[in-house]
């Protein structure tokens, strides 16, 4: 884990969300999340830095309502030119582009207000560049402990145990036969005597 300074691009819209809507997490994840899928961009490197309600003149000074909130995003930068993450930010604002994915967004994260459905796609913003300062985590792959690896090397390859298993079988099958010959072969005792051997024993 370490902490690291980027540079991002904060980009500042006017939006119909209240500030306690554009702050929720559904209302915040919809912003970024919506704002990223128009740029190109990963959605964990969108974050809502602030959030300030907007007022409106009614019909005298005295009769001010709200009239959504003031959204400033940080957009981290992968680069240290942001010429051409901001030509694009700002092309996705003319296009519709970032309104339309903020409305699809909200729709997937049950944030679709009455007063968002019914907006304009188009958006104005205002882009500065700035810095800031993130953690960034290193994660090592888990080396095996003493004990796992002194196991694992006492154990048999697999090659080890097929030759094993083959050695085995081809002795069991040396003893069958040798046990089969035996058992085919008469003893010498018990074989038939010859009409000579007769004669010459009835002679004596």
């Amino acid at each position: 884990m370490k902490t690291v300074t980027k540079l991002v691009v904060r980009v500042t819209l006017s939006h119909v969300y209240t500030k306690a809507e554009a702050e929720s997490p559904a209302g915040s994840k919809s912003i970024c999340g919506g704002t990223t899928t128009a740029i190109g961009k990963r959605e964990d490197s969108c974050s809502v830095s602030k959030v300030t309600t907007a007022r409106r003149l009614g019909e005298s000074e005295s009769h001010r309502r709200l009239a959504g909130s003031t959204i400033e995003l940080d957009i981290v930068s992968e680069t240290d030119d942001t010429t051409a993450l901001k030509a694009n930010i700002n092309a996705a604002a003319a296009d519709g582009s970032i309104g339309a994915n903020i409305k699809a967004e909200a729709a997937d994260n049950g944030a679709l207000t009455a007063a968002l459905k019914a907006s304009s796609d188009i958006v104005t913003v205002a882009l500065t560049d700035t810095t800031k300062t993130v953690i960034e985590y290193t994660f090592k792959p888990t080396q095996p402990t003493a004990a796992k690896a002194a196991k694992k090397k006492k154990g048999l390859s697999v090659g080890a145990q097929v030759g094993l298993a083959i050695g085995c079988a081809a002795a069991l099958a040396g003893i069958g036969f040798l046990l089969f010959k035996m058992m085919s072969t008469p003893a010498a005792a018990s074989q038939p005597a010859k009409a000579g051997e007769v004669q010459q024993a009835l002679e004596y």
